[in-house]
């Protein structure tokens, strides 16, 4: 049982100058079990968002540089195929199960239509499970480049 005996003002004069310390028992626990979880809520959060943000950055360029190694090649296979390997290159284990890469153009000559590449990266989330995330959230980058004029680029569509 708190009294106002126990604290004196001449032990504590500025804080309980006339007031007994029995009104403030228990608040600051109160505040930490109250505040805790959501600071760390909130770190979480900006881990998650974090890492979205600079996946994202990582995938914009790979997919300029899996455009750039496509549109340097002669044909739609290997023009995939370098797009791929440029785009594992550039992400490495970043991307959940790798990076998927897809081609889409409808060239025939060099320098009628730019080659476009899009690379998709699902970012595991799951290690952040405070809040209802998703497990995976997808990022998506997209990039056209130039054929080279000098190149003669085969096939008439990238499937």
């Amino acid at each position: 049982m708190c009294r106002a005996a126990d604290f004196s003002p001449r032990q504590f004069p500025r804080q309980y100058a006339g007031a007994s310390h029995c009104q403030d028992a228990g608040v600051s626990t109160v505040e930490m079990v109250i505040l805790t979880p959501l600071l760390l809520g909130l770190v979480l959060l900006i881990v998650a968002f974090g890492t979205i943000v600079t996946t994202q950055g990582q995938v914009f360029g790979a997919a300029r540089n899996a455009a750039r190694a496509a549109s340097l090649t002669h044909d739609v296979p290997t023009a995939r195929q370098a797009a791929q390997r440029a785009a594992a290159t550039d992400l490495g284990a970043r991307c959940a199960g790798g990076p998927r890469v897809e081609l889409a153009s409808s060239v025939t000559e060099a320098g009628t239509d730019p080659l476009t590449v899009t690379v998709t990266c699902p970012v595991d989330l799951s290690g952040l499970t405070l809040f209802d995330f998703p497990s995976l959230h997808i990022v998506t980058g997209r990039s056209a480049a130039p054929l080279d004029t000098y190149r003669r680029f085969e096939g008439n569509s990238a499937p």
